[in-house]
């Protein structure tokens, strides 16, 4: 700075400055931030140079260019800095000015490339080709980038940029492949050619980091698109002893087990066949136990106590829950050791009341009831902790779902046909939840209605469906009936029992989804019509109502009960209206809500079976037409809503069509 004038040793001192500060910048260090930030010091070229015409060579399009890469990578360094010391002021500008040297190195970079003559060298073409490869992947030009990445790593291995080349190619057709739509040519395209660079990759530079960062995107890739042969493929490119395995038998494991649940959600004739979900489940054990091992040795991170967690899950699943406290209570990585410290990787959003579930479970099914006892008090707390104005209704609703996760196992043990595994865990929450509703003090409305929630799921899990009802199912819905009466007692002698008025509502709601399958309907009806002249509104109400008409008309001498089931009862005398709509009304009064899409397809899909079910009492054309008309409520749907509610759903009304088609003895081709 000292130097004054334009003078030759001065443009060479700055030229010698720059250069320096250059090389510095290029690696990671102490050094690489300062020195890129002294790069946008005006003194390094941040004016335009007095001779500013349009380059007229290689060399001198390619020096521009980077003059004007430099300047905005030292650009977004400074502005960093500023951001992170609070000086906001220049932000604005600062962007500006970065996308329009962003566009100037573009713009150069691409004139270079078309001034390349006899004697311009290999290295400098490619060094531009990476360049300004880098320069589309940041503009979002996103298939140049993979292009010209993909040409550059294949066509000159050995160049300066092939790596990153072949870095930015993965990561650019990761992009095209996650924004293409599901099942369309662009994204097979996309993933063809991911496989292609990452085969290569692996052949070209198998000692390198690249090669295990290649086969992760495309495991990941996989495992977004659910397809889980394929990312078993891809987890077995990568080396056991690659520092990217563990992570992958992580992601790999927990999709596995995701999978497993989300056929456990279908009905069973719409599940993969049973042996498939069971190897599910083996991939799934085997695949994080070995996955947390490898993982031991790294920082604990988020993955690693979801898989943990996950693992714990799996070995209750399985009925094995002194095998599930092992995994939460380990000492070091355990997903309810890291709860209790207060881990990072544990404060993720839900995580630790999914964790508390877990540990409850656990330990209620092993019959460790003073850990359950204190750990159900921990997640009371939790919850009141969050300070949330519905904190109450939200541990209702944990409550809730703990029973149906029971209810989930009961029923998986019973596919499987684990009859002792099943005696174990009922027995342990049995002993639990009597000793829960039977002591003297301490219990609230949230704590009863976790034991009739339970009961009820213990009841659900026994219960194969059906008519018949096996004593263990009878034994737990009766146990679930006796809480939630007791509850409605409660909250008619105190007032403030119930955290709000209106859950009493839910209650009778369930209470009457106990006696359905107790067979008692009528009594069940009374309860509902009791919410409903209330709360008419109230779908969950409404569709526990037609569901139960429906049961009822499969009972002897009551078939026309399926009418009712399909367009509602109870007349009121004050409104002249029925005070159960039916599924008829149901489906059309959500129809247009978001919310819920699951009602409206379960209110449609069962207004089908029961205009089936009626059909069948029927004789002759009778019976033709009510066939005629249930299969048109299922084409009425496809033709409506083609994607017919998702996955499960359109499984659902296909399986359901088809037993149709082959009633009226058309043949059974289901959905088109």
């Amino acid at each position: 700075r000292g130097m004054k004038g334009n003078t030759a040793k001065r443009r060479s001192s700055i030229k010698q400055a720059r250069e320096l500060f250059e090389f510095v910048g290029r690696f990671p260090g102490d050094y690489q931030r300062p020195a890129q930030a002294k790069l946008a010091d005006p003194l390094f070229g941040a004016k335009k140079p007095a001779e500013d015409g349009e380059p007229a060579d290689f060399t001198a399009a390619r020096e521009r260019g980077k003059a004007a890469l430099d300047r905005m990578q030292a650009l977004e360094t400074q502005d960093k800095l500023d951001m992170s010391a609070g000086k906001t002021e220049n932000h604005e500008k600062n962007l500006k000015e970065i996308a329009q040297l962003q566009a100037e190195a573009i713009k150069y970079y691409q004139m270079a490339l078309t001034m390349i003559g006899p004697k311009t060298s290999i290295d400098d073409i490619n060094v531009v080709r990476y360049y300004l490869s880098y320069l589309y992947w940041i503009d979002n030009d996103i298939y140049r980038a993979a292009v010209l990445g993909e040409f550059l790593a294949t066509r000159y291995p050995d160049s300066v940029g092939a790596r990153q080349g072949a870095k930015i190619a993965m990561a650019a057709y990761a992009k095209l492949f996650n924004e293409a739509e599901t099942d369309s040519s662009e994204r097979e395209f996309a993933n063809r050619r991911m496989v292609k660079v990452a085969d290569y990759i692996t052949r070209r530079w198998s000692d390198g980091p690249e090669a295990g960062d290649a086969w992760m995107m495309l495991l990941r890739t996989a495992v977004v698109g659910g397809k889980l042969d394929e990312a078993k493929k891809f987890l077995e490119k990568i080396p056991p002893d690659s520092s990217r395995r563990g992570e992958a038998e992580l992601m790999v494991g927990r999709a596995y087990w995701s999978d497993y649940l989300r056929n456990l959600r279908l009905e069973e004739d719409a599940r993969a066949p049973a042996e498939e979900m069971a190897k599910n489940i083996e991939q799934a054990k085997a695949l994080l136990t070995s996955g947390i091992k490898k993982s031991q040795s790294n920082d604990i991170d988020a993955s690693l106590f979801a898989a943990n967690l996950s693992l714990a899950q799996i070995y209750l699943r399985d009925g094995k829950p002194a095998e599930a406290v092992k995994v939460l209570d380990h000492p070091t990585f355990g997903a309810h050791t890291l709860v209790n410290k207060k881990h990072p990787s544990s404060q993720k959003p839900g995580y630790d009341l999914e964790t508390y579930k877990t540990a409850l479970r656990a330990y209620v099914a092993s019959r460790e009831l003073e850990k359950a006892e204190k750990t159900m008090d921990v997640l009371e707390k939790a919850v009141a902790a969050e300070g949330d104005a519905e904190a109450a209704s939200k541990l209702t609703q944990i409550y809730i779902s703990l029973g149906r996760e029971l209810q989930e196992l009961l029923e998986g043990l019973r596919t499987q046909k684990k009859t002792e595994e099943m005696t174990t865990v009922s027995g342990g929450f049995e002993l639990f939840l009597d000793r829960i509703s039977k002591r003297e003090q301490g219990n609230t409305f949230n704590s009863l209605n976790w034991v009739a929630e339970t009961f009820f799921g213990m009841g659900k899990g026994f219960d194969p469906g059906g008519q018949t009802l096996p004593p263990e199912a009878e034994k737990y819905y009766q146990k679930a009936a006796e809480t939630y009466r007791a509850i409605l007692k409660k909250c008619k002698e105190d007032p403030g029992f119930a955290p709000k008025t209106d859950v009493v509502y839910g209650i009778r709601v369930r209470l009457a989804e106990c006696l359905l399958r107790l067979g008692q309907y009528e009594t069940a009806m009374k309860y509902l019509v009791s919410v409903l002249v209330k709360k008419n509104m109230m779908v969950d109400a409404q569709v526990q109502a037609a569901h139960t008409y429906q049961a009822w008309a499969g009972t002897p001498g009551n078939s026309d009960k399926y009418l009712k089931a399909i367009k509602g009862g109870y007349r009121s005398k004050k409104t002249n209206s029925d005070v159960v709509w039916g599924w008829m009304k149901i489906s059309r009064m959500v129809a247009s809500s978001k919310e819920h899409t699951n009602v409206f397809h379960e209110a449609r899909y069962n207004l089908a079976v029961c205009q089936m079910e009626a059909a069948l009492k029927l004789q002759g054309q009778k019976r033709k037409d009510g066939l005629e008309e249930a299969e048109k409520s299922i084409t009425r749907i496809q033709l409506l809503y083609p994607k017919m509610g998702g996955e499960e759903w359109r499984a659902k009304y296909d399986s359901l069509l088809k037993k149709i088609q082959q009633l009226q003895g058309k043949p059974d081709t289901g959905l088109k």
